[in-house]
């Protein structure tokens, strides 16, 4: 049989035990892949919202530069703890920094009604403006292909 003290030293034990592991558990915890996800996805979408859609001009081009530029920063400054959607993040904010990049050039060589041309025949501003369309194309097939990865991996 137990001494009264030496019951207690055993609850103790155990007691501090249990609290130490129930800290270490809550320390592990975090924000879960779910929250992380929706975070990711309800920031995006609150940053996308306002993009001007319909005919381009150069102010309008110059503003949804400006908004993926944001996005951008914003999205850095996420603190996620799931390493796959780190990598997913990051892919995003290079692709949406890529965006900006190239819809400001766009915006420079926009006519005020938003179109860009040049003189058939003028085989450098031709080249120039078909760099121009797949530098945008690889910044949007970059946001696509993250936002996919992104969305597979919150789907599990």
């Amino acid at each position: 049989m137990m001494a009264k003290g030496q019951d207690n030293g055993w609850r103790d034990w155990l007691g501090q035990g249990a609290i130490a592991a129930l800290s270490l558990l809550l320390i592990g915890c975090g924000p879960s892949r779910a929250e992380q996800c929706l975070l990711l996805y309800d920031t995006i979408q609150a940053a996308e919202s306002p993009q001007a859609l319909g005919q381009q001009t150069p102010a309008t081009t110059q503003q949804n530069a400006t908004l993926y530029e944001d996005l951008a920063a914003t999205l850095s400054g996420l603190e996620l703890t799931a390493k796959p959607l780190k990598a997913h993040r990051d892919d995003l904010v290079s692709g949406y920094q890529a965006l900006a990049v190239v819809l400001r050039r766009e915006a420079e060589v926009m006519n005020e009604d938003g179109t860009i041309s040049y003189v058939l025949g003028d085989t450098e501003a031709e080249q120039a403006y078909k760099s121009l369309s797949a530098d945008k194309q690889k910044a949007h097939t970059q946001v696509i292909t993250a936002s996919e990865l992104y969305s597979q991996h919150c789907a599990r």
